[in-house]
């Protein structure tokens, strides 16, 4: 580990089997799917909207007022932050250039912040991790960060800074990160997009159909593994036990809804409802 301890100042939980660097953070053994991996309380917590072409804009008296919160050991960590070559937002401010290149929704569409080691995670819209908002009570919350499939000692670990445009075609999420991160994504599935594209589109037609027959469900979620895209597995299973449900299948609809308890168990989140 060559990151100062002093950067982990709000980090409630690491797991013990990671390597953390300054712009990285590797599996040291064989890590399990659905294990936590780090639990932290992120700092600048900012509004912030978007605009017409997908980045962020924060008001820059309130990112001062939330910086000059911050303790001078705080504001060092802050500072030892990866600062995206590629991005600018044009206020001739490194700091918030910096918040830019680092921070993550917080309450989607309302707030994003920093979370000094999370950010660390490399880019990548093929992500062994996700990261979830959990509140803690009624002012209190932080950022859970689960692995969604194993990940084999010495792997980056990844996550994806725009799961909302994740299922877009290639060019679409580059464009979308260069404009909020400042950065391109060096996945396998942006290096070639002539094979990642048809079946991103795929299974983002699926999800958007009301209801999806079983045939085609099964074919996103073939797509989807094949780019190792494991985000949208919970709802596409949960719309397999609804039409199995429906169809009087009840042998196959519980094979489903046992996925979906896996799924819900794996990502730390409530399980769906089942039908009587």
């Amino acid at each position: 580990m060559n990151l100062p301890q002093s950067d982990f100042f709000n980090v409630v939980y690491r797991h013990p089997n990671l390597l953390f660097h300054h712009d990285h953070i590797r599996a040291a053994t064989d890590i399990e799917a659905g294990e936590m991996v780090l639990i932290e309380v992120p700092v600048l917590k900012l509004r912030a909207t978007v605009s017409s072409n997908s980045s962020l804009v924060i008001d820059a008296q309130e990112f001062a007022a939330a910086w000059n919160l911050l303790s001078p050991d705080k504001q060092a960590a802050f500072r030892r932050l990866q600062l995206n070559n590629n991005f600018t937002s044009g206020v001739s401010n490194q700091e918030i250039d910096r918040w830019y290149s680092n921070c993550l929704a917080y309450l989607q569409g309302q707030l994003y912040a920093v979370p000094i080691v999370g950010c660390r995670f490399q880019q990548s819209c093929r992500p062994n991790i996700r990261s979830e908002l959990v509140k803690i009570g009624q002012n209190n919350s932080w950022f859970e960060f689960r692995t969604l499939c194993r990940i084999t000692q010495g792997t980056l670990l990844r996550m994806s800074y725009d799961v909302d445009g994740i299922l877009h075609p290639a060019q679409s999420r580059q464009n979308r990160l260069l404009a909020r991160k400042g950065v391109s994504c060096e996945c396998e599935s942006c290096s070639f997009p002539t094979r990642s594209d048809p079946k991103r589109g795929r299974a983002m037609g699926v999800l958007e159909t009301e209801h999806p027959a079983i045939s085609e469900i099964g074919a996103a979620l073939q797509a989807l593994h094949d780019e190792g895209v494991y985000h949208f597995d919970g709802s596409l299973y949960y719309d397999a036990y609804l039409e199995y449900h429906s169809n009087g299948d009840r042998s196959n609809g519980l094979l489903c809804y046992k996925h979906c308890l896996r799924i819900a168990e794996r990502d730390g989140v409530p399980p769906p409802a089942e039908l009587q």
